[in-house]
C-alpha cells in the first residue's frame, strides 16, 4: 500500500510538472512490463510462454484494455483535480470490484463485507464533500 500512495503522488507530481497523463502511463506501463519480465528471467521462467493463447489470456487481455483505461482517466483526473479528492474517488474501485465478485463469481457477500460496502461508499463521501 505504501508504494501505491508514493506512485500516485509522484503521478501527480509528474502531471503538474507538465508531462501527459498519457505519457506518465506509458511510462508506468513500460517499467511495469521491463520489471515483470525481469522477474520472469530471474526465477529461470521463459518470457515466450507468456504469449501462448488461451482462455486466461483472452480475460488477461480483457481486463488489461479495461484497465489501461481506467488508469488513463485516472491519470488524467489526477490532472485536473486535487489528488485529495481524486484518489478517494478511485479507491471506491475496490467497492466495485467486491460487488462484480459477488455477482459474477459467486463469492460470499457476508453482513461485514455489506457493511464494509457501505462503509466505505460512506468514507468517499465525506472525504469528497466540499467543506
Amino acid at each position: 500500500m505504501l508504494f501505491l500512495c508514493f506512485s500516485t503522488l509522484f503521478t501527480k507530481l509528474a502531471i503538474k510538472e507538465g508531462l501527459s497523463s498519457r505519457h506518465t502511463l506509458i511510462i508506468f506501463a513500460f517499467l511495469v512490463l521491463v520489471i515483470t519480465c525481469a522477474i520472469d528471467v530471474y526465477q529461470g521462467k521463459k518470457i515466450w510462454e507468456t504469449f501462448a493463447f488461451s482462455k486466461g489470456h483472452l480475460f488477461a487481455i480483457i481486463g488489461a484494455l479495461l484497465g489501461a483505461v481506467a488508469l488513463l482517466l485516472y491519470y488524467s483526473a489526477l490532472g485536473q483535480g486535487p489528488i485529495s479528492i481524486v484518489t478517494p474517488i478511485w479507491s471506491i474501485q475496490a467497492v466495485g470490484v467486491g460487488i462484480l465478485g459477488v455477482i459474477f463469481l459467486k463469492e460470499a457477500l457476508t453482513d461485514t463485507k455489506a457493511a464494509a460496502v457501505a462503509l466505505a461508499i460512506l468514507a468517499v463521501w465525506f472525504i469528497t464533500r466540499p467543506n
